[in-house]
């Protein structure tokens, strides 16, 4: 579905861009929706309450728009997944003033999942402590 979508949108429009931009495009996308739902399931759980930990991982990938190499015995799905999109060879063909806007911005996408994943638990928390008292629970 994806494809048509974004191929009709460009016939639509008459912008005609390469069928290799397009892929690309569509590549992002992916890696957008599978980081979004990574984030959500997988890592604000684990991160739950101790936010400031990811944001230290976060900082220790990429900071002041210069991207740290993992070491390769890590196994971390974040550290992957930023080196996927800093290492891509367009990427690296891309203007070294590209690519540290690119890690700048790479590094704020991901802090707001941060700050999103600590908005949710503060909500839940307040859900849960209202509800309980509800149901005349005791939160303590």
């Amino acid at each position: 579905m994806i494809p048509f979508i974004w191929t009709a949108c460009n016939n639509r429009t008459k912008t005609f861009a390469s069928t290799l931009f397009l892929f690309e495009m569509m590549e992002i996308f992916f890696l957008d929706s599978r980081t979004d739902e990574y984030m959500k399931a997988v890592v604000a759980p684990e991160f739950s309450g101790r936010f400031g930990d990811l944001r230290q991982r976060i900082d220790n990938i990429s900071y002041h728009g210069e991207y740290r190499v993992p070491e390769p015995k890590e196994d971390d799905c974040l550290k992957r997944f930023v080196s996927h999109v800093l290492e891509y060879p367009l990427v690296s063909q891309a203007s070294k003033w590209d690519q540290q806007n690119l890690i700048r911005e790479l590094h704020t996408y991901l802090l707001s999942h941060v700050i999103q994943a600590e908005d949710n638990y503060i909500q839940t928390s307040k859900t849960t402590v209202v509800f309980s008292h509800h149901l005349g629970c005791n939160t303590s």
